[in-house]
């Protein structure tokens, strides 16, 4: 029988406080789950900086209370991914699908959104200072009690989105397509 004091309950060892993102994914796309056993892999608390993750697929996971400094993701799927918490300082995601992403109380500070597919997604509570979207679509996004001050705008889409209670100071917006059918809100 074992004794609970026995038991070792600290973190596994590879998760460090920095670290790189791509060591835990291996040379193929991967789902950062667990199929057979119906469980999500939640990292939190980490720091992640200066990398480039390129050509993975990284749908549904769960990133909460995590530094991303410096990263940039190209080409890659987060599709269904929720953040919480979290910081971005210098990013990029160039072609990256974040359809359905979920963004809660998350700090963007000079990231750049280059051809990104962001449908569906959602910005509460976020700060996006000196951030730039350039030829994106957020059609159908919704961005809640969000700071935009500052960010560009550039051949983006907005058919549906609803931006609602967001600070909009000094904000950018060139060549937006607020949408026909359905206009942005």
């Amino acid at each position: 029988m074992t004794n609970e004091n026995d038991l070792d309950l600290s973190p596994p060892p590879f998760l460090s406080k920095k670290m790189k993102l791509i060591d835990l994914l291996p040379e193929h796309n991967i789902w950062l789950s667990n199929p057979e056993e119906g469980t999500q892999i939640d990292l939190n608390d980490i720091n992640f900086s200066e990398e480039l993750v390129k050509n993975k697929t990284l749908q549904s996971s769960i990133f909460e209370k995590i530094v991303f400094e410096g990263l940039n993701f190209e080409n890659c799927d987060l599709t269904g991914s929720s953040f919480f918490d979290c910081m971005f300082k210098n990013c990029e995601f160039k072609k990256s699908h974040l359809h359905k992403c979920e963004f809660h109380d998350c700090g963007f500070e000079n990231v750049n959104f280059e051809y990104a597919q962001l449908t569906k997604t959602e910005f509460n509570n976020c700060t996006l200072p000196f951030s730039k979207f350039t030829d994106c679509n957020l059609s159908w996004s919704f961005i809640n009690n969000s700071d935009l001050r500052e960010t560009i705008f550039n051949g983006v889409s907005l058919e549906g989105a609803i931006i609602a209670d967001c600070k909009l100071y000094n904000t950018n917006q060139n060549k937006i397509n607020d949408g026909t059918e359905f206009p942005a809100k």
